[in-house]
C-alpha cells in the first residue's frame, strides 16, 4: 500500500516538476485590471485546475504521514533496500510539494472567483446596454434612447392649462370611421321622422 502510495507521489512530483509550479499558478488567469473598462475580456472561470491542485496536495500530505509513521528499515524494504533517497528526505520533499500545491490551489480558487465576479458584472452591463466605465457614452441613456438636449425642456408655466389640451384626432365618441369608399360619419345618422298628415275636417251637419 505504501509502496503504491510512494509511486503515486513520485508521479505527482514529476508532474509538478514538469510545470515548475502548481497547475493553477500556470493555467488560472484572473480578470484584467481594467476589466470594468473593457467591452469584452477572457479569464479562467473553471475551477478544474485548483481542484487538481487540491487533490495533489492531499496526496502529498498523505505521503508525508506515511513516510513519518514507518521505520527506516520498513521504508528501505519498499525499494528492495535501495531507495532513491532516505525516509526523512522523502518526507521533506513531499511536505515541500504539499505546500506548493496547497498554495497553488488557494491562488486558483481566488483567481477563478475574481473572474466569475468580473464576468457577471460584464454580463449585467451588456444586458443594460451601458458602455464600459470610462468609455464614451458612459453615464448616458441606454443605447437606442435619448434625452432632450439642455434648454429644450418646456419652461415652467408653459404647459396648457387643464381642459385646454387639443381634442384628440378621430371621430367623436360613439362613432367610428366610415368604411372604405364612403364619407361622412359612421354609422350614418338616423333619417328624420316623416310628419303625420293633419286629419280631414269633419263634414258640416245637414239641416
Amino acid at each position: 500500500m505504501r509502496a503504491a502510495l510512494a509511486t503515486v507521489v513520485s508521479f505527482a512530483v514529476l508532474g509538478g516538476a514538469l510545470t515548475q509550479s502548481g497547475c493553477s499558478l500556470v493555467f488560472a488567469n484572473g480578470p484584467p485590471t481594467n476589466s470594468e473598462q473593457l467591452p469584452y475580456f477572457d479569464c479562467t472561470e473553471s475551477r478544474t485546475w485548483p481542484v487538481i491542485d487540491t487533490i495533489l496536495a492531499a496526496i502529498t500530505i498523505i505521503s508525508v504521514g506515511a513516510a513519518l509513521s514507518e521505520s527506516d528499515a520498513k521504508y528501505d524494504e519498499q525499494y528492495s533496500g535501495n531507495p532513491p533517497y532516505g525516509r526523512k528526505t522523502s518526507a521533506a520533499l513531499s511536505a515541500a510539494w504539499a505546500a506548493l500545491f496547497t498554495g497553488s490551489a488557494l491562488y486558483g480558487f481566488d483567481r477563478t472567483g475574481d473572474c466569475r465576479a468580473a464576468r457577471s458584472r460584464l454580463a449585467q452591463r451588456q444586458m443594460q446596454g451601458y458602455p464600459p466605465y470610462g468609455q464614451p457614452g458612459y453615464g448616458q441613456p441606454p443605447y437606442g434612447q435619448s434625452y432632450p438636449p439642455p434648454g429644450q425642456y418646456p419652461p415652467p408655466g408653459q404647459y396648457p392649462p387643464p381642459g385646454q389640451y387639443p381634442p384628440p384626432a378621430g371621430p367623436p365618441p360613439g362613432q367610428s370611421p366610415p368604411p372604405a369608399g364612403q364619407t361622412g360619419t359612421w354609422p350614418p345618422p338616423a333619417p328624420a321622422p316623416v310628419p303625420t298628415p293633419a286629419p280631414a275636417p269633419a263634414p258640416a251637419p245637414q239641416q
